[in-house]
């Protein structure tokens, strides 16, 4: 599954997980060391496509950070990602992030070793956009 295609993947790596299930439902990584252009619009491209809320897991293996492009940064902010640790990275510099679509970074951190943690918010029937009257009960 999820945990098996994000085995030894350089570059950006990150798995969506559906907010209300609580479950990997996508991983992808994006080696932006070896294909810059291709994969900063690919990162884009999906991170633009995810469902509102969904939380988002990124974390940097081996490098890729330093060749973030403007969209690929303009990306990662959609997800929480915080302009000042992601912009100018160093080769083999480390990442990772907890976000959350159109929210803030729940725990992000950039150095030479990494670690995050963190506990989400409370989930909310305005975060998916839905009439008063529903609840987030009625989607499970």
């Amino acid at each position: 599954g999820v945990h098996k295609a994000m085995r030894r993947r350089r570059g950006i790596n990150m798995v969506v997980v559906d907010p209300v299930k609580q479950e990997a439902t996508s991983a992808q990584a994006y080696d932006t060391f070896a294909s810059a252009d291709k994969a900063n619009a690919q990162l884009a491209a999906d991170i633009e496509t995810l469902p509102a809320s969904a939380i988002v897991l990124v974390a940097l293996r081996g490098t890729g950070l330093e060749c973030l492009n403007a969209e690929g940064v303009r990306a990662l902010r959609r997800v929480g990602a915080s302009p000042r640790l992601i912009s100018d990275g160093r080769t083999f510099e480390g990442y990772a992030l907890i976000g959350r679509k159109a929210g803030h970074a729940v725990a992000e951190r950039r150095g030479w070793s990494v670690e995050v943690e963190g506990e989400l918010p409370p989930i909310t029937a305005e975060a998916f956009d839905m009439k008063p009257s529903a609840s987030v009960e009625s989607l499970l």
